[in-house]
């Protein structure tokens, strides 16, 4: 006998003489939970990618899963988009696809633009939510996400999806199957274009992807090559407007017309899967990313932000004036090699499965910024000079030993231990014209991640899980510089680690009319690494530690069907989430800091209530229409819950209609109509304090208090997105 290794998590035996011809995949059996596994999750079938998945990017797949927000830039979901899992943002969600961690290693971020439309080319998606089991990568700490990509089918086949609709977005989208060549070899490739204007002013965003997989078949083995990423262009609207600028003009941008940038990145993977008996295998990868920003070109105006001197520049003298300060276009540039392996044991008897990898990877990245145009260049400094130049270097490496054991026919327990080590070095030029040479000293933690649960199955159809789990996350480099370089001497303790205990209860409900997940859980976190609400100059949130801190709550995921014909569907998240204790700080008329504290807050962009609520009709076998209304309760932009700092609640209502054509046209085409705000509601995504909006309030009693104004970034009006699909 041999294994197929399935999605469920663990391998499933088939016959040697049949793995030539049904193994689709090199699956990884250290990373996906199933049905067994105590922890709570939500699978996305390639049934339902089918029809969800328009061209919008993975955060918009996702956003109909309990407890997710997702929102992007320019409105549209084609470009800069992002989500929040639990309250919590990407740098605390891991990511994988195939194994492989997509999380920067240095800011633990996703870019998802970079490798757009990889959904086209996704089997299923698993959404794992609080610590989940053992992952490759950055800390599952909200949860994780990981993507199994297409199978290679045994036969030949392609499709074609074009698309277009509102603001000027359009989809090219073409893939291929070999089938199986010899019985031995098969082959997967997919070549895609995005593209948009953006609703927002200024925020166009274009990305040419691909997907490549090959793989040779042997009677107990698969070798399998992997290589997908893109190449994306896009104009900059990563600032929000302030409520007064809306009332005016929805669309607007603070952004100036020549900031955009250019960001390329590839991923490369060998797989190798071997069953060495009945009841036993390896499954190792090895990978390689390269990524590079060639462009990314910001504006400064005249201001604080540019000041010759900062830069240790000589001030220009035109006529009798001397220049203190320039307005300025620069690039910010990046260049990004990462590569490491893995590899999982496993050894599954009649009761007992245990699994068993080991993780390592290395990580440089150069950072440098170059002034591309000045109002007047310093003596000795022209177009194209470099500014400052600094490199980061990161390696981690984790091994995990995990356990399922039936004690009966109807119960289990699960144990699950990863030790994590992670280090972190800096290294900056010196330059002739630079900011100020701060240092940072070298970096090491180790985390040890223990999860322990069990589970019982009430009948045939339903079961009930517990579990509880510890996991540690380093904090990233940007949350001791707060911007591209260090901006003062940095010393690992400035920043502490942050470590959540999470403890989570569910049932699990499986008949003919119903399907029904339901968990509670309660999130206990020390020294959590959390936004203050205020961001960067690139937009990226400003961080700070919180001694405790919590997060609880009840998450439903639920599938009626009432008859052959109707389903109802509700995904909904319900918590409550409070900081023990912050302090604030604002900026006062001679530019000190004052803090304020607040006790017992609500954190920063969580908004306590999140529901899906569709209905889905299926009047005949070559039609479909669904609608979902989503709700999003109010979330502040800081820490302090202060209401005129909120992004509003609001309800928004999309529509899907899928129609078949092949029975009028004897071919498999498809046409899909994607509306989202049907109703045309005029609401917030999400929002932030900007830049600088922090300040003290003196007030006529002679008290003081900390305010901001806040910026939003709007979604668009009612819009639609029209595909026809064709498979060959």
């Amino acid at each position: 006998m041999g294994y197929l290794l399935m999605m469920t998590g663990y391998a499933q035996p088939v016959a040697d003489t049949l793995i030539n011809k049904t193994i689709q995949e090199v699956v990884l059996v250290g990373i996906r939970a199933g049905k067994n596994i105590p922890v709570t999750y939500t699978n996305i079938t390639a049934a339902q990618l089918k029809q969800i998945y328009y061209g919008a990017d993975l955060p918009t797949v996702l956003q109909n899963t309990p407890a997710i927000h997702a929102y992007s830039d320019n409105g549209t979901g084609v470009g800069y988009s992002y989500f929040r899992l639990r309250g919590m943002d990407q740098s605390r969600i891991n990511l994988t696809v195939n194994g492989v961690p997509v999380n920067d290693p240095e800011n633990q971020g996703t870019f998802f633009n970079n490798f757009a439309d990889l959904a086209s080319s996704a089997h299923s998606i698993q959404i794992q939510r609080g610590v989940g089991t053992s992952t490759n990568g950055t800390a599952a700490f909200g949860g994780s996400i990981n993507i199994l990509t297409r199978t290679l089918s045994d036969k030949a086949g392609g499709e074609i999806n074009l698309g277009y609709g509102s603001f000027n977005t359009r989809r090219i989208t073409a893939e291929a199957q070999s089938g199986r060549l010899n019985n031995k070899y098969a082959m997967y490739v997919r070549l895609s274009n995005l593209a948009t204007d953006g609703f927002r002013e200024r925020s166009g965003s274009e990305i040419t992807s691909y997907m490549f997989s090959a793989a040779r078949f042997g009677t107990k083995s698969v070798l399998k090559i992997n290589a997908w990423g893109g190449d994306a262009q896009s104009q900059l609207a990563y600032i929000g407007a302030d409520e007064a600028t809306l009332k005016t003009n929805r669309r607007a941008n603070p952004l100036a017309q020549g900031e955009r940038d250019r960001f390329q990145q590839h991923f490369f993977q060998l797989q190798y899967q071997r069953s060495f008996s009945s009841n036993s295998g390896i499954n190792a990868s090895a990978y390689y990313v390269r990524g590079s920003a060639p462009q990314f070109q910001v504006y400064f105006p005249a201001s604080s932000f540019f000041p010759y001197s900062f830069y240790n520049m000589p001030e220009p003298i035109v006529g009798a004036d001397t220049i203190r300060e320039t307005n300025a276009m620069v690039s910010y540039r990046l260049d990004q090699q990462f590569y490491g392996g893995f590899a999982n044991y496993y050894y599954h008897v009649e009761k007992l499965k245990v699994d068993a990898g080991i993780h390592v990877n290395s990580f440089t990245a150069d950072h440098f910024m170059e002034a591309q145009r000045m109002d007047a260049f310093p003596t000795g400094f022209s177009e194209g000079h470099r500014v400052y130049f600094n490199t980061g270097y990161k390696q981690e490496a984790s091994a995990f030993v995990k356990a399922n054991y039936n004690l009966t026919a109807r119960a289990s327990v699960f144990g699950d231990v990863q030790v994590r080590s992670a280090f972190f070095r800096y290294s900056a030029q010196t330059m002739q014209y630079a900011a100020p040479p701060f240092t940072s000293e070298n970096m090491q933690w180790t985390f040890i991640n223990p999860k322990v649960g069990g589970k019982f199955s009430v009948n045939e159809c339903a079961d009930i899980y517990a579990m509880a789990g510890i996991s540690g996350r380093e904090p990233t480099r940007f949350d001791y510089f707060q911007d591209d370089y260090a901006t003062r001497n940095v010393k690992q303790d400035d920043i502490k680690p942050e470590y959540v205990t999470d403890i989570e209860t569910g049932v699990r409900m499986n008949t003919r009319s119903l399907q029904l997940n339901a968990n509670v859980y309660y999130m206990d976190f020390t020294n959590a690494i959390i936004n203050t609400g205020q961001v960067n100059a690139f937009g990226y949130p400003i961080t700070t530690n919180v001694a405790a801190s919590t997060r609880s709550g009840l998450e439903l995921d639920v599938t009626w069907k009432i008859n052959k014909y109707i389903s109802l569907t509700h995904a909904g998240s319900y918590s409550h989430n409070s900081i023990q204790k912050i302090t604030q700080f604002y900026t006062d008329s001679t530019f000190s800091s004052i803090g304020f504290a607040y006790k017992q807050t609500s954190p920063a962009l969580t908004p306590a209530v999140i529901v899906n609520q569709g209905i889905r009709v299926n009047p005949f076998d070559w039609l479909y229409t669904e609608i979902n209304a989503r709700y999003v309760s109010q979330q502040f932009v800081d820490n302090s819950s202060t209401k005129t700092a909120a992004v509003a609640e609001y309800t928004v209502t999309d529509l899907r209609l899928g129609l078949q054509l092949k029975q009028w046209l004897k071919q498999q085409v498809a046409l899909t109509f994607h509306v989202n705000n049907l109703f045309n509601q005029s609401y917030n995504a999400w929002g932030n304090a900007g830049m600088f909006s922090n300040v003290v309030d003196y007030r006529p009693d002679g008290t003081t208090a900390g305010t901001i104004t806040p910026v939003f970034f709007v979604a668009p009006p009612r819009n639609f997105f029209i595909t026809l699909s064709w498979k060959l």
